[in-house]
């Protein structure tokens, strides 16, 4: 036997020293459909568990109690600072899970999210998918009320708060979810990325439960759009101006102050 061979009996030839094996990198697989949504919806749980917490803690240990001659809880400055931080708890929980399952799938959370650079005519992309939505809301509300809620009250602070959230808040928040997160599942699964895309566009559109239904029929174009943007542009980035832009045009020149996207 060639000294070179490796003898069953005493080991390889050549064996290598500890701690100098060759680094092999871990594979990334994208999550397919079942482990996408299992850890969205552990995500979800553990944000609703940590903002029911919350709340707890205010209720029995700062003994907390709604006003309920307030009629709109943003123009009550504690009342929002109890929502506030439970929010922000419950995001961050919901994040950290997400980050977490993505490390899990062997890439880095930005890289996964699709928090990277822009690839491709992605301006051009940005605007098609900006106006063709915006037009097509612009027919939809022409033939009803495109939301359910009432405008909320015209206070500078919770005009503000409102703001930040429909504008900011709010796309950035989405679009890690919808066209981040199981965008990239999905679109490695059998479904593809049109099947990718129009799973996230429907459930993106029935998670916003003040709209009437012609508002989740308008919701729909827009969902795709952004998730067409997402695919073409291999980024959230641009996603996240263009969400950011659709709001803007509906809290200001369009459905008024009860409909964010």
């Amino acid at each position: 036997m060639s000294r070179s061979d490796d003898d069953p009996e005493r080991g390889p030839a050549n064996p290598v020293a500890p701690g100098t094996e060759p680094f092999v990198a871990k594979q990334q697989r994208p999550f397919g459909i079942l482990s996408t949504f299992g850890w969205a919806a552990a995500a979800l749980a553990a944000a609703i568990l940590s903002a029911t917490l919350v709340m707890c803690v205010f209720v029995f240990v700062f003994d907390f109690t709604y006003d309920e001659t307030v009629t709109d809880p943003l123009s009550d400055g504690r009342t929002m600072a109890v929502i506030g931080t439970a929010l922000a708890v419950a995001t961050l929980l919901f994040f950290s899970v997400i980050v977490a399952a993505c490390r899990r799938s062997g890439w880095r959370a930005a890289e996964y999210l699709g928090l990277m650079r822009p690839k491709g005519r992605w301006l051009l992309g940005g605007l098609a998918a900006f106006l063709l939505p915006v037009l097509f809301s612009l027919v939809a509300a022409r033939f009803g009320p495109l939301a359910t809620d009432d405008p909320p009250v015209g206070t500078a602070l919770a005009s503000l708060s409102f703001f930040i959230e429909a504008v900011i808040l709010a796309p950035i928040a989405e679009e890690l979810i919808f066209r981040g997160f199981l965008f990239r599942g999905l679109a490695a699964s059998r479904l593809g990325v049109g099947g990718a895309i129009v799973i996230t566009s429907i459930l993106w559109a029935a998670g916003h439960t003040d709209r009437t239904w012609l508002g989740y029929v308008d919701l729909l174009p827009a969902g795709i759009a952004l998730g067409w943007l997402r695919w073409r542009s291999d980024s959230t980035i641009p996603a996240f101006s263009v969400h950011g832009l659709h709001n803007i045009v509906s809290v200001v020149f369009v459905f008024g102050w009860g409909t964010p996207r």
